[in-house]
């Protein structure tokens, strides 16, 4: 077991459960540091859980695999380990999928276990951009599906976004802005595409003389609003400036979902108390 004695645990913590990805996305730098996934037993994973619950004041637990997902098998005994000692009733649960993976009968499990959120890469909603970043192991029909089943679930779907990619246009970007607008995300984010070392997009900003071994390291700081003036463009249609000004409307979009959100959240409330 994790030393969580020497932590501060409170209402809200996580749990690692497996190591590694089986994907190769061409952006993302955690999987580079394992060549293989490796997966705790659902039995040792619940016994954290009963730990936790046990222990600590824990409401919320987080899988902060890189795809919880991943092994189907272990996902349904997971589910069933959890429900069989009524920790579904003591706590709620979030956890990272893919969309290519998740089917009805995933989406069933992770509703009876109590996960309450799910975490995805959904990256964009231009097809040619999604498979530059993730190959074609998943499209724009498998995110709009899954956001669609998980909403119907009752469960809350978190999404992040990369823009910026090389040949990627203002056009294809708007494709990825209208996906946000027009699908049911309790909250997104969006990134511009930042190289980091160890991955493909890495080794061809390197060959365009945009990074080095001995660079100043902050620019790789993905806060791309605070970072802006500092961070590496691997776009070769848009400038600083352009990409600046589509991540900022995407921005505002994001920021007006947040405000008009928290509004129907407050009126909910006020309707349920008057309700009682």
């Amino acid at each position: 077991m994790p030393a969580r004695d020497l932590m501060d645990i409170g209402p809200t913590t996580y749990v690692f459960s497996s190591r590694g990805c089986p994907y190769d996305c061409v952006f993302c730098a955690s999987t580079r540091f394992f060549n293989r996934v490796r997966f705790f037993s659902a039995e040792y994973v619940v016994s954290e859980i009963e730990e936790l619950v046990k222990n600590y004041p824990v409401k919320e637990i987080f899988f902060m695999d890189d795809l919880f997902i991943a092994d189907k098998k272990r996902v349904f005994k997971i589910k069933e380990l959890i429900k069989s000692k009524g920790l579904d009733k003591k706590v709620e649960f979030g956890a990272s999928i893919r969309t290519n993976l998740l089917t009805e009968d995933i989406v069933s499990a992770l509703k009876e276990m109590g996960i309450k959120f799910v975490t995805c890469g959904l990256e964009s909603g231009n097809p040619e951009s999604l498979k530059y970043l993730k190959g074609a192991t998943v499209s724009v029909e498998n995110n709009r599906r899954a956001v669609r089943l998980c909403n119907n679930a009752g469960i809350r779907v978190v999404g992040s976004f990369v823009i910026g990619h090389p040949t990627e246009t203002k056009r294809a970007m708007m494709d990825t802005y209208n996906f946000i607008k027009k699908n049911k995300l309790h909250y997104a984010d969006v990134y511009v595409l930042t190289p980091f070392p160890g991955t493909p997009i890495w080794d061809y900003a390197k060959k365009r003389g945009l990074v080095s071994d001995e660079m100043d390291w902050s620019r790789l700081k993905m806060d791309f609003r605070e970072n802006f003036e500092k961070a590496i463009i691997l776009s070769e249609r848009l400038s600083r400036a352009q990409l600046r000004s589509m991540h900022r409307k995407f921005y505002r979009m994001l920021e007006m979902r947040r405000f008009i959100q928290r509004i129907r959240e407050k009126l909910a409330i006020i309707l349920q108390a008057r309700g009682k």
